[in-house]
């Protein structure tokens, strides 16, 4: 799975009926919208990593299709974050595997 930096553009070529995906801002009091900072296969440790490359201060989890709790998640990573960014991190399966989206709010 090829990871996403912040500057490289992603082509999302589907949509779903529960919410908007593609390349251009979408503004709508219906729904939130996150820009993708990085996705990689979903690992605690590596995550925590990633996070703390990424100045992460604070997350929120979301899931998709993962047993994993995400209050549970939130307070385990957060107790080892000190930085100055807020990141939404998403789980998910893709392919038989669970990933890790990173992703930051953003705000009209």
């Amino acid at each position: 799975m090829k990871s996403v930096s912040s500057d490289e553009a992603v082509d999302v070529p589907y949509s779903r009926k529960d919410r908007w995906i593609g390349d251009e801002p979408v503004a709508t009091p219906f729904a939130r919208r996150f820009r993708v900072v990085e996705s990689l296969p979903f690992s605690e440790r590596q995550l925590l990593q990633r996070l703390r490359n990424l100045d992460a201060s604070r997350i929120e989890v979301m899931r998709r299709g993962s047993p994993v709790d995400t209050n549970a998640l939130e307070t385990r990573l957060g107790s080892q974050l000190h930085g100055a960014r807020v990141f939404t991190v998403a789980l998910t399966r893709v392919g038989g595997g669970s990933i890790a989206i990173i992703c930051e709010r953003e705000r009209d």
